[in-house]
């Protein structure tokens, strides 16, 4: 559910882009969106795989290294966006970043009512 649509959004926010801008702003948000997502991608397994109840003690440590590692990947990425794609567009790339990692759960949450 989640990672399909932070998929379906990131190419919808990518098409869009494009559309309402130019191909620059379609590749800028399209990177934005996949930034999310491979976050998301590194960090879920992290958090949520081999949970052991026994041991709950576990799971904080878990959310706050996956935590770090989001914002450690996404930093380098960023860092690597800007140095280099030289026609990056922040303003589509922060937009498609915020709207997976913010719109897709709240969407996922109303299809799941």
């Amino acid at each position: 559910g989640l990672l399909l649509g932070q998929a379906i959004l990131t190419v919808a926010g990518g098409a869009l882009g494009w559309m309402l801008g130019d191909a620059a702003s379609g590749l800028s948000a399209l990177a934005g969106g996949s930034l999310a997502l491979g976050a998301n991608l590194i960090v879920l397994p992290r958090m949520f795989g081999r949970y052991d109840a026994r041991h709950p003690e576990h799971l904080l440590g878990r959310f706050y290294g996956a935590a770090m590692m989001r914002l450690l990947f996404a930093g380098i990425v960023l860092a690597a966006l800007i140095v280099g794609f030289e026609s990056l567009k922040l303003a589509p790339l922060i937009g498609a970043y915020l709207a997976v990692q913010v719109l897709t759960p709240l969407m996922v949450d109303r299809v799941a009512r």
